[in-house]
């Protein structure tokens, strides 16, 4: 349709009144008239377009300028204006030129476009962007005269007087139409869907994490905070990533002190944190499960950061109307997700077991401690101080073992001379010796860690077992060792699973069992840890023992 034209003007009220270059438009909407006979033209009439918002593109007039800042001033903060994206005007576009009969379905119109409904610009932009902002204090729009506007912008404070009519009359202008989806089938996108598909102009220029800065011996020895350019990490987006806005971190004494004790030699400024949840900012271009603004939980480095690039692939999905918290979803990905596989897959437990759970009120023994319960077992959990035991036996723990007050293998040799069929081992020394002990015929030992032996100790706690050896080497390389009369010392408790494409399943079934009430959340309420300045602080409260339940950082 060569003979057709599409005039692009700009708000109905400029053009009818002839308002600044509103003029100019109506008088070229004037002569296309002329030019184009027999009805061969429509004219496009929208509203302020949201790109005028953004001030890379649009300058500092009109710009929301928080790249710098949590606050700025704009004239239009308190007014309520149906803004359109100008990629809804270019589908207007489209559709009339590709229409069958342009000039019979179109000819001589005009469109009034406009977004879905009037928003204030203030409340908006806070709502949406408080959700992708590192949480240093709100995002607060404030409205400000003309000539702030126009002085601050770099012009003359004379500009204000000429500048005034073209702006009151569109903070003025309340009418919204639903022309966009006449045209296109699908209605215009609101305020912030533009600024969800489009963030990068509205956040920080840079934001920080916590990295290590080489191998070392300790995990507070290696880390420093470092500021990062946001920029880097948009331009970095690999296509099966996405860009995450951390919310909370979860502390793993394990992962985190590995972290750092097993990197290569030559490594430097490493981002530390390996598990989180968090608003996801923006998606690689093969993105396929997840938009901005959904929550992600995922598993990846630089989790200690305000922002977090990680693979897709190790993301899970959270349901739009889960009424999980932040902190709870983080301790449901990998503390129980450990739990669960290696108590229903790579050891099942059966009815009438007895299951041992060390460190029952820990990060994941909580959560084995419930799903050996539920699975029909006597549980016997160990705790380290009298102030754990109220919690150990909410959870549903049979016979709670006080250290500080009993030994293990006293216990173990009085009460339960039949011996235990499983025990989920993450202390090791003395505990793991009682477990081996103690081990019934072809009873089998998880190990899912060994605090004991972690380089923080300032001794190293032996559990003496003969052919055993180190503990952290059969964990590390995940191998199965057999012992007297039948049982196995276990280093993997994953099993096969990662060889298999059942993780999905097993991951489901986490968020399943907690929405169902079978598996509650126990998270550490001792201490509470806020920011990156917190993450040392919090590792150490962890690795210290002292926690009871998930530790976790509010980023």
């Amino acid at each position: 349709h060569a003979s057709f034209c599409v005039k692009l003007s700009t708000a109905q009220p400029l053009v009818e009144e002839s308002i600044g270059h509103g003029a100019i438009h109506r008088s070229i909407e004037d002569q296309v008239s002329n030019l184009f006979d027999k009805g061969r033209y429509c004219f496009l009439r929208p509203h302020m377009f949201f790109q005028m918002l953004d001030s890379t593109l649009a300058g500092p007039l009109l710009g929301v300028s928080l790249r710098d800042s949590n606050t700025c001033q704009h004239v239009f903060a308190n007014a309520e204006i149906a803004v359109i994206d100008c990629q809804d005007v270019a589908a207007c576009a489209k559709a009339i030129l590709l229409s069958e009969s342009p000039v019979s379905e179109h000819g001589t119109k005009i469109y009034e476009l406009t977004g879905p409904k009037q928003a204030s610009l203030s409340k908006t932009f806070s709502k949406v962007l408080n959700l992708l902002r590192p949480s240093n204090g709100p995002v607060s729009i404030t409205p400000c005269s003309i000539e702030e506007t126009v002085v601050s912008a770099g012009m003359p404070a004379s500009v204000a007087e000429k500048l005034a009519p073209f702006m009151n009359t569109l903070a003025s202008y309340k009418t919204v139409t639903n022309d966009v989806e006449q045209l296109t089938g699908q209605p215009p996108k609101s305020i912030a869907e533009s600024i969800l598909q489009n963030p990068r102009s509205f956040l920080p220029r840079t934001f920080r994490r916590v990295v290590a800065t080489s191998k070392s011996t300790s995990f507070r020895e290696a880390a420093k905070i470092v500021d990062v350019s946001l920029d880097d990490e948009f331009n970095k987006l690999e296509d099966d990533e996405l860009l995450v806005k951390v919310q909370v971190a979860g502390v793993n004494g394990g992962a985190d002190t590995f972290s750092v004790t097993r990197a290569s030699e030559d490594e430097r400024d490493f981002p530390l944190g390996n598990e989180g949840t968090g608003t996801v900012v923006a998606c690689g271009k093969h993105s396929t499960s997840f938009q901005p603004g959904d929550m992600a939980v995922f598993v990846g480095r630089g989790a200690y950061g305000e922002y977090a690039r990680v693979k897709e692939a190790r993301c899970a999905v959270v349901k739009k109307d889960s009424k999980v918290t932040p902190a709870e979803l983080t301790a449901l990905r990998i503390s129980a997700l450990t739990a669960l596989v290696a108590l229903t897959r790579t050891c099942p437990v059966q009815p009438g077991n007895v299951v041992l759970v060390t460190a029952c009120c820990g990060g994941t023994g909580h959560f084995a401690s419930q799903i050996a319960k539920n699975a029909g077992a006597t549980v016997i959990g160990t705790v380290g101080s009298s102030v754990k035991v109220p919690y150990a036996k909410k959870l549903g723990v049979d016979r709670v073992v006080d250290l500080s007050k009993e030994d293990l293998g006293e216990v173990l040799q009085r009460e339960y001379p039949q011996g235990i069929d499983i025990a989920y081992e993450g202390v090791g020394g003395k505990l793991l010796r009682a477990a081996c002990d103690n081990l019934a015929d072809n009873g089998s030992i998880l190990i899912v860690g060994s605090i004991s032996q972690y380089p923080h100790n300032e001794e190293l706690e032996s559990h003496e077992i003969e052919g055993v050896g180190d503990i952290m080497q059969v964990f590390r390389s995940g191998q199965t060792l057999e012992l007297n009369r039948g049982g196995k010392l276990i280093g993997n408790v994953w099993g096969d699973i990662f060889g298999s494409n059942e993780m999905a399943v097993y991951k489901d079934k986490v968020y399943d069992l907690n929405c169902n009430g079978h598996l509650k959340v126990l998270l550490d309420e001792t201490n509470e840890f806020r920011g990156v300045d917190s993450v040392c602080d919090a590792v150490d409260h962890m690795l210290g023992r002292g926690s009871v339940g998930k530790v976790y950082v509010s980023l």
